[in-house]
Parts: structure tokens; C-alpha cells; sequence
């Protein structure tokens, strides 16, 4: 009898249970990972691996922790002899037997009382699974964008630089001037872009991976988001681009997975193109109905105001201007646009006698400005949105920012250089822009392509902009920024030049004006949260 009792007593713990510290280094240690980053993180990992098997481990230091409690205030209770005052033996029992949450109920069925301290007992180990399960909610992953800025430059466009535009610009022969592009050269770059596979020349990168703009055609119809912008992330059409050639800009250095948005400002020539006629070189009337710089034609020969020459036999198109007052501004004028006309002499391409009729069309020019923001990811970078610009507007208002063209120089230049980028019609091959404007996508195609007097006003409208604007746009890239991009922008060398309308002059090292943008990049990061719920 005494050893019976001997043997009870000791089952009994006598001690308190020791404390399992498991729970609590992981509860501190989610504490301590909170808003830390994940990547390369060894503390992270083994909590990560310690909340997988919590659902595993708890119940078990649950249990053990628990029944040994409840055996040691049993004990308690019975050395004080106090038992009878809570209960007597069932009360006893039901802290002795309670090893789970199953023995919890059992005891209590099998001794058929439900009881205050059973109730509680029976939630105790409810906890059980509950804590087990909590495990897995200490912290959880969430992402965050880092928010950071730099600076890029890059190239004006069209007009906007009415400096680099001036006179110089498109001449064949400055070869001794690092500011100006030799003909030669600029004809070869332009050439590549014009025979660009159909695939590149639709494509929002240019065939250097410059970023191409669109037009402001595809923001007509299209839903504008509160501050202005509209999604143009679906052009895929070649007409609906500004040129075929993209804006240089220097290079950002984000991180991996980062995105990076600026808004650059740009300005181009629209055209509207009407009115089909035909006129004779050997009518002396040919030159006026061409327009400016033309004076004289003698058949085979054109003339322009300064002596300058176009071979008619070798040449299937050219150009001239109307109103060309019209195309110079003064620096206090506000007005959003300037009009001009331009009129397109084409040979017919069914015709091999230079003095048959020329076919014309007669083309209103707009200059158009409008912002674009470009999204970089991963060193791709391409338009997504754009807005309407009042850039003219602001720059006309400062003293120093006149947009004005010389009718003397840029634009006689223009008109006498564009042809030359034309192949000669005495090869007898239509590889010339006029195949271009006339709708080929693929230069090198023997297809037979319409006169121009049945090509849709809307289509010519778009491809001829394209071809000038294009052509235009490289000529004012002394340094081929197209083709081997722009220094970082915190080089040095940027110092020795200013952007436009700063005051600076153009240096050797750095021959041309360019503009500023600010980048915003977003970088994500993958970072351990403490769930609080």
C-alpha cells in the first residue's frame, strides 16, 4: 500500500516544467526581420524553415509544457490539501488526464460533470492547434518600390533647336566642322533606316534601339488619365511614328528589374497633303509652282535663288516651299504652331522622259509639340504615353528661346540636300524615298507601286512626313548619337557645353545643345513584414 502510494507520488512532477524558448526566439527574431530585405538574408531563411515545421513542433512543446503543468498543480493541490475545496478527485482527474485535447473531453464525458475548470481546461488545449498554425503568420513577404532619381539628356528634335538648325546643318560641304554631319554620312544613316526590315520600321525601337515617338494622331479617341497622359503602349503601325529613326538619350543605370520613367519633349512637322497637279520643267512657270528657293528651269535643270542646281534627269523628286514667311517666328509671339505649304514634285514612275509632266502635290505644314514618357526596364526602353506640350509657348515667352527658321539658309538647304539622299532615276531602280512615301514597307520589293496621284492624301500625308522629319532629325547628330548613343550624363564633357536655351556655344567636345529630363526609377524590393492581424 505504501509502495502504491510511493509510485503515484512520483509520477507526479514535483518541479515546475522548464521553459521552451522556441516560440519566443522566433517571435524576436520576426521582430528583428521586420523591413529587412530577403535577398541573401541567412537569418530569414532558417525563420522561414523554422514557421514550416511549426505546425509540427508546437503541438508537441504544447503538450509537454501543458501536462506536465497541470501534473505539477495537481500535486500542488493535493500536498496543500486543497483538492477538496476545488473539486475533490474529479477535479484532481481532470487535471491529471488532461494530455490533449481528446483526453481533456474524455474525462470530462467519462465523469459526466461539466465543470468551470474543465470548460477552461478544454480551451487551453484548443490552443494547441491554433498556436501551431500561428506560426505561419509571423511574417509574410511584401514589395516595396525604392523611389530614386537621375538625370538624362538627350537630343531636341525638329525645330526646337533652331540654332543647330540653322544654315550649316545639312550642307555637303563642311567636312572640316565636328558640328555638322557631311551629306555623305547623313545619307548612308538615312538610307539604313529607310531600308530597315518592315518589322524594325513598325516596331517602337528604331534599328539602333533608339526609342521612336509616335504621332499625336494616336492619342485621337483615347481615354486621357488625370494629370494629361494617354497609353500609347499599342502602336505597331509604321505612319503612326514621328520618324523612322528614335530620340538619343544617355543610359540609366538602374538596378535589375527597376523601372525608370522620364518625359522628353518633342517637336515635329505635320503635313496635310492635297491638291494633285502636274507641271512641265520646261514651262516657265514650273519653278513658281514648286515654290521656294526655285527661280528658274530650263527643262533639264532647276535653279534655286542662290545658284544652286538640281539635276531633273537624275532625280525622281523634289521639294520646295510656299509661304515661307510663315515658317519664321519672333521670340515674342505665343502662337501654338507655325503653317507653311510644301510642294512634292515626283516623276511619274511610268515615265523616262525627263520633260514630261511632273506630278505634285501640295502639302500644309504644322509643327507639332507634344511630350512623351518613356518607361526603361532591363535597358529597353519605349514610349508609353504622351501628351500634348506647350513647350513653344514657354520658350517663345523667354528672350533668349526664339523658334525661328532662316528662309535663306535651313530651309534652302533642306530643299537642295533632300534629293540627294534620293537614288538617281537614270539607275532605273525605284530603291528612293518616293517608294517609301508611295507605301512600300520593303524598299527592295519589285512590286510596281501607284502614281502619285492615286496614293491616298492621308497615307502620303504620314509616310512623306516620316521620310522629312527622319532626315531632318539625323542631320542634327553631328556625333551619330543614333548610332553609338550619348555619353553618361555625368561625364565631365556635358560641363563643356550647356543645354539649349542656357547661353552656352557649342564646343568641340560636345557639339550640339541638348535637353534635360529627370528619371524617376522605381526599384522593388523584396522585404520580410511582421504580421501584426
Amino acid at each position: 500500500m505504501n509502495h502504491s502510494r510511493t509510485s503515484s507520488a512520483q509520477s507526479i512532477p514535483a518541479t515546475p516544467p522548464p521553459r521552451y524558448h522556441w516560440a519566443d526566439a522566433l517571435s524576436v527574431t520576426a521582430y528583428r526581420l521586420d523591413q529587412k530585405p530577403t535577398l541573401n538574408n541567412y537569418m530569414g531563411e532558417i525563420a522561414e524553415q523554422a514557421t514550416k515545421i511549426g505546425p509540427t513542433v508546437f503541438p508537441i512543446l504544447f503538450a509537454a509544457l501543458v501536462s506536465r503543468s497541470l501534473k505539477t498543480i495537481a500535486r500542488f493541490q493535493v500536498e496543500r490539501k486543497k483538492g477538496q475545496k476545488l473539486g475533490g478527485i474529479q477535479f484532481l482527474e481532470l487535471l491529471v488526464s488532461s494530455k490533449s485535447v481528446f483526453a481533456t473531453v474524455e474525462s470530462k464525458v467519462s465523469l459526466r460533470r461539466i465543470s468551470v475548470i474543465g470548460t477552461l481546461l478544454t480551451l487551453i488545449w484548443a490552443l494547441s492547434p491554433l498556436g501551431g498554425q500561428a506560426s505561419l503568420r509571423l511574417f509574410y513577404h511584401n514589395v516595396p518600390y525604392n523611389v530614386s532619381e537621375d538625370e538624362v539628356k538627350y537630343l531636341p528634335t525638329g525645330r526646337m533647336n533652331s540654332t543647330q538648325y540653322g544654315w550649316n546643318v545639312l550642307r555637303s560641304d563642311v567636312l572640316d566642322n565636328e558640328q555638322y554631319l557631311p551629306l555623305t554620312i547623313l545619307t548612308v544613316i538615312y538610307s539604313s533606316a529607310l531600308l530597315a526590315p518592315a518589322a524594325i520600321k513598325s516596331s517602337r525601337r528604331d534599328i539602333w534601339n533608339n526609342v521612336k515617338i509616335p504621332r499625336r494622331e494616336v492619342m485621337f479617341g483615347q481615354h486621357a488619365q488625370p494629370d494629361g497622359w494617354i497609353f500609347v503602349e499599342n502602336v505597331t503601325i509604321t505612319e503612326d511614328f514621328v520618324t523612322l529613326t528614335g530620340i538619343p538619350h544617355t543610359s540609366l543605370a538602374t538596378p535589375p528589374n527597376a523601372t525608370a520613367r522620364f518625359a522628353v519633349e518633342y517637336e515635329y512637322t505635320d503635313f496635310q497633303c492635297t491638291n494633285y497637279s502636274t507641271g512641265e520643267p520646261e514651262d516657265p512657270s514650273f519653278p513658281s509652282l514648286i515654290g521656294y528657293p526655285w527661280v528658274k528651269s530650263n527643262g533639264s535643270t532647276i535653279t534655286s535663288w542662290d545658284g544652286k542646281t538640281l539635276d531633273l534627269i537624275k532625280k525622281s523628286a523634289f521639294i520646295g516651299f510656299h509661304d515661307i514667311e510663315a515658317m519664321s517666328s519672333h521670340s515674342g509671339s505665343h502662337q501654338p504652331s507655325v503653317k507653311a505649304t510644301m510642294t512634292v514634285a515626283m516623276r511619274n514612275t511610268g515615265r523616262i522622259i525627263y520633260s514630261e509632266p511632273w506630278d505634285l502635290k501640295n502639302c500644309s505644314m504644322e509643327q507639332v509639340f507634344l511630350q512623351a514618357r518613356i518607361a526603361c526596364k532591363d535597358d529597353r526602353c519605349a514610349v508609353d504615353a504622351i501628351r500634348p506640350s506647350d513647350w513653344n509657348i514657354t520658350a517663345r515667352a523667354s528672350e533668349r528661346l526664339p523658334i525661328e527658321i532662316s528662309q535663306d539658309y535651313s530651309a534652302s538647304n533642306t530643299v537642295i540636300y533632300f534629293p540627294r539622299s534620293l537614288v538617281d532615276a537614270d539607275r532605273r531602280t525605284d530603291l528612293t524615298v518616293d517608294r517609301f512615301v508611295r507605301g512600300a514597307d520593303v524598299l527592295l520589293d519589285s512590286c510596281v507601286l501607284p502614281v502619285l496621284k492615286d496614293v491616298e492624301d492621308s497615307k502620303f500625308s504620314k509616310m512623306m512626313s516620316i521620310a522629312l522629319n527622319t532626315y531632318l532629325q539625323i542631320g542634327q547628330d553631328p556625333k551619330f548619337a543614333l548610332i553609338s548613343g550619348l555619353i553618361p550624363a555625368r561625364d565631365p564633357i556635358w560641363k563643356t557645353s550647356g543645354p539649349y536655351n542656357s547661353g552656352f556655344s557649342l564646343s568641340a567636345g560636345l557639339p550640339f545643345y541638348y535637353m534635360n529630363a529627370t528619371a524617376t526609377i522605381q526599384t522593388p524590393e523584396e522585404i520580410f513584414r511582421r504580421d501584426d492581424r
